[in-house]
C-alpha cells in the first residue's frame, strides 16, 4: 500500500527499472491564494509543502538565498511567487529585480511603485555599486546609534531585497570580450560584498540560476548564502556545486519538487 511516486529505467541498464515509493504523497500543485493568508509577520514567503507541513521562509533568519534548476522544474514560478509573497507580507520592503533577459519574467512586477526593474549590465552595476554605497551608509548609521543592525520598523529604513534572473548571465566572465569580462568581474565583486555584510543592513540578495558552477555564482558568493531552494538539476557535478550532494540530480520528475 505504499505511494508510488515514480518509475524510472536505469540509465546503465534497460533491462532494470526502479520504482520510488514514500509513505505519505505530497501534492501536485498548491496555490498562492490559497496559503497567502498564513503569511502574517513581515518579510515571509511561502516556500512549499513538506512531509512535515507547510514551510514558510522568514527573510530575516534566511539572510540570502540561491534558487536554482533546470528548465522546467519549477524554479522561475517559485522565484515570482517568492517575491510576490515579500511584497505581500511587507511594507517596509524595497525590491531591485536584474532581468538580462530582457525583463520578460518580472514583467509582472514592472508596475509597483516599490521594484525597480533592470535590463542590461551596466544598469545592473550601477545599481549594485549604489546598494553598496547605501550599505556603507547604513552602517555609519548603525555605529552612530550603538545598534547591531536596521530594525525597518524602527529605524524606518526600508529592507532591499536584490533578486536576479538568471544569475549566470550577470556574473558568467566572457574571454571574448574585454568589456563583458570586465562588467561580470565588478558585479562578481559588488555581489560578494553584498553577500558578507548585507544582514545586518537589511540588504537581502536572491539568485535564481539555472547553471550552478564556479564560473557562474563565485565561490565565494555561495560561501556567504546560507539558503538553497533547489529544484532538479540535470548533471550530478551541478548538484555537487549548490548542495554539496547528488541529491538534486535524483529528484523526482515532478514539476515544483525541491530541496530546500
Amino acid at each position: 500500500n505504499a505511494i508510488v511516486q515514480e518509475i524510472r529505467v536505469s540509465p546503465g541498464n534497460r533491462q532494470i527499472f526502479e520504482i520510488l515509493i514514500a509513505e505519505k504523497e505530497l501534492p501536485n500543485l498548491i496555490r498562492f491564494q490559497d496559503l497567502s493568508e498564513r503569511l502574517t509577520k513581515p518579510f515571509t514567503f511561502l516556500v512549499g509543502k513538506s512531509l512535515s507541513g507547510l514551510i514558510i521562509g522568514d527573510l530575516c533568519e534566511v539572510h540570502h538565498i540561491i534558487v536554482a534548476g533546470a528548465t522546467g522544474g519549477g524554479k522561475s514560478v517559485f522565484f515570482k511567487q517568492l517575491l510576490v509573497g515579500l511584497l505581500k507580507s511587507s511594507k517596509h520592503l524595497q525590491v531591485y529585480l536584474i532581468d538580462l533577459k530582457r525583463g520578460v519574467e518580472m514583467k509582472t512586477f514592472e508596475n509597483l511603485s516599490n521594484v525597480r526593474i533592470v535590463k542590461e549590465t551596466p544598469d545592473a552595476i550601477v545599481i549594485l555599486q549604489a546598494i553598496v554605497d547605501e550599505m556603507e551608509k547604513r552602517f555609519r548609521y548603525l555605529e552612530k546609534n550603538n545598534f547591531t543592525e536596521i530594525v525597518p520598523v524602527r529605524d524606518k529604513i526600508d529592507r532591499i531585497v536584490i533578486g536576479v534572473d538568471e544569475a549566470s548571465v550577470l556574473f558568467t566572465i566572457e574571454k571574448h570580450s574585454k568589456l563583458a569580462k570586465e562588467n561580470a568581474e565588478i558585479a562578481r565583486e559588488l555581489t560578494d560584498k553584498i553577500a558578507k555584510l548585507g544582514r545586518a543592513a537589511a540588504i537581502n540578495l536572491i539568485l535564481a540560476t539555472q547553471k550552478v558552477v564556479k564560473e557562474t555564482i563565485d565561490t565565494r558568493v555561495q560561501t556567504n548564502i546560507n539558503a538553497r531552494m533547489v529544484f532538479r538539476l540535470n548533471t550530478v557535478a551541478s548538484s555537487m556545486t549548490v548542495l554539496g550532494n547528488k541529491k538534486a540530480a535524483e529528484l523526482h520528475l515532478i514539476k515544483g519538487r525541491a530541496i530546500l
